[in-house]
C-alpha cells in the first residue's frame, strides 16, 4: 500500500519543510537548507517575513526541480500577498471569502472580495467558490474587466458513510474515500473535482483513476484528526466564524447525543467572541489554554469570554495541564479546538500523557 501523500500545511504544523513539497514528499532537510543559503542575501537585504522567505524558496526550489506544475497557497491572499509574483497562472483560485485577516485586507466582504480578486491576471482562468453576493459580484467585476472566465463549483455530492476517520462519497457518478469524518471535507473535496474539471479547458487532463487513489491516500492533519477513539479526542484547526460553523456541524453529526469536552487556544486578533458564541451551545466543560505565539490570547480572557456565555471554563497554565484537568473530570470526548498554532504543543503533550 502506498504511503500516506504529504499535503503542504501553511503555516507548518510540526516542521517547517511541510511548506514545501514536491509529489508528496517534503524538502529534505538538505535541500532547504541549500535553497536558503542561496536566497539569504535577499532575505536579509529586503527584510523578509518568515512566510516570504518561503515563499521565495519554494520557486527556487520547484525551479531547480524542474517542476511542471506548481500549487501556491497565498497567505492571507490579496495583490499584496507574497505568492502573487507570477505573470500568469494556469488558474487562480478564490475559495470562500469571510470576515477574516480584517485588519489587513479590508473590514467588509466586498472590500475583502477586491482585495483577494487581486491575484486574478489577464485572460487566465478563476474558479471562484464564493457563495455570497457582495464577494461574487466584485469577483465578476473584476473578471470581465481582466477577461477571465469564471468556473463555480459544481454542487451534488452524496454521502454515501461517515466516520470520525472516514467518509465515502458520491460525485458526478464515481465515488469517493476521504480519511476523514468531517464534512467540510467534502465539501472541499466538491471544490476541488470542480476546479480539476475547469482545468481541462487548460490541456491539462487528470484520470478519475489517479483523482480517486489521491482522495484516499491524502491525509490532512489538524482538520477533525482522530487521536483517539475511547474517548475521542479529535484536533481541529478551525479559527474563525466560518471555520466554528462546519466544526460545530461535525461535533453534532459525531456526538448526537452528549456534548464533548473542548480544550481551546484561540490568537487574539480573532474574532474570539463569534467562535465562542457558535461553539457553546454544543459543548460542555473547556479548559483554556494560551498557546505559543506571541498573538494568542491569555487563558483567563478566553475563559472570562467562554463564561459570559454560560460554559464553564478553566483555565489551564499550558496543555499538560488542560489534559490533567480533563481526567480528572471523568475524560469525556475531547476536542482541542482554536488555532492551528496549537498543534505541535497539543500532539506532544497528548502523546505523552497518553503513553
Amino acid at each position: 500500500m502506498q504511503a500516506p501523500w504529504r499535503y503542504p500545511s501553511s503555516p507548518h504544523l510540526e516542521r517547517i519543510n511541510e511548506s514545501i513539497t514536491l509529489d508528496g514528499v517534503e524538502i529534505s532537510d538538505t535541500e532547504l537548507e541549500a535553497v536558503m543559503e542561496k536566497i539569504h542575501d535577499t532575505c536579509e537585504k529586503h527584510l523578509l517575513t518568515q512566510f516570504e522567505a518561503l515563499t521565495v524558496a519554494a520557486i527556487c526550489y520547484y525551479k531547480e526541480q524542474n517542476t511542471d506544475v506548481v500549487i501556491m497557497e497565498v497567505g492571507m491572499g490579496g495583490a499584496l500577498d507574497a505568492t502573487n509574483v507570477f505573470s500568469e497562472n494556469i488558474m487562480s483560485v478564490i475559495l470562500g471569502i469571510s470576515l477574516d485577516h480584517t485588519s489587513y485586507l479590508g473590514s467588509t466582504i466586498r472590500d475583502i472580495a477586491l482585495e483577494k480578486s487581486g491575484i486574478m491576471k489577464k485572460g487566465c482562468p478563476v474558479f471562484s467558490a464564493a457563495h455570497t453576493t457582495d464577494a461574487i459580484e466584485v469577483i465578476e467585476d473584476r473578471a470581465r474587466e481582466l477577461e477571465c472566465r469564471i468556473y463555480t463549483p459544481i454542487e451534488g455530492a452524496n454521502i454515501l458513510s461517515c466516520a470520525p476517520n472516514c467518509t465515502v462519497f458520491e460525485y458526478n457518478g464515481e465515488k469517493y474515500t476521504l480519511s476523514s469524518g468531517a464534512g467540510y471535507q467534502v465539501k472541499n473535496a466538491v471544490k476541488v473535482l470542480s476546479s480539476l474539471e475547469a482545468l481541462k479547458d487548460s490541456g491539462i487532463n487528470i484520470s478519475k483513476k489517479a483523482i480517486s487513489c489521491a482522495s484516499a491516500l491524502i491525509k490532512r492533519p489538524a482538520r477533525f484528526e482522530v487521536f483517539s477513539e475511547d474517548p475521542y479526542v479529535i484536533f481541529d484547526g478551525g479559527h474563525n466564524p466560518e471555520c466554528a460553523e462546519a466544526l460545530a456541524e461535525d461535533i453534532k453529526r459525531t456526538f448526537p447525543d452528549k456534548k464533548p469536552d473542548i480544550i481551546m487556544g484561540v490568537m487574539a486578533d480573532k474574532d474570539v467572541f463569534g467562535i465562542c458564541s457558535i461553539l457553546c451551545p454544543i459543548i460542555g466543560k473547556v479548559y483554556t489554554v494560551k498557546p505559543q505565539n506571541p498573538r494568542a490570547m491569555e487563558d483567563t480572557a478566553l475563559a472570562e469570554v467562554l463564561r459570559s456565555l454560560g460554559v464553564e471554563a478553566l483555565p489551564c497554565k499550558n496543555f499538560k495541564n488542560a489534559l490533567e484537568k480533563w481526567q480528572e473530570n471523568g475524560k469525556n470526548d475531547l476536542l482541542c479546538v482554536g488555532s492551528l498554532y496549537s498543534y505541535k504543543e497539543f500532539k506532544e503533550e497528548f502523546l505523552s500523557f497518553k503513553g
